[in-house]
């Protein structure tokens, strides 16, 4: 089995001050600063993207929703050299549906 969350560990620090969603529903918060710094002699590349949460709804007939929820990133991919760092300015963006992604 592989374990892909096990191995990015393995390979990156990931540091930041503060994550901060959007206070409002379906608004962007502020862009927060995220240092990755690989813990490897070799170059490694990451293509980075946001999957958006399935929340689902109701009590007797469950309802499924895409939350509405959304990440954007400065960068599409990062390059970071050998045990060096790269920072990227990452947008969180609240959920919408149902009732705020709950």
């Amino acid at each position: 089995m592989l374990r892909i969350d096990s191995a990015i560990q393995a390979t990156t620090q990931y540091r930041t001050r503060e994550t901060v969603p959007g206070r409002e529903p379906g608004r962007p918060g502020k862009p927060v600063g995220w240092k990755l710094r690989t813990t490897v002699r070799d170059t490694v590349i990451y293509d980075l993207s946001f999957e958006d949460a399935l929340t689902t709804g109701g009590v007797i007939t469950p309802d499924f929703w895409d939350s509405g929820a959304a990440v954007t990133f400065s960068k599409a991919s990062v390059t970071i050299q050998g045990h060096r760092d790269a920072e990227i300015k990452v947008t969180i963006t609240a959920p919408t549906d149902p009732n705020l992604g709950q």
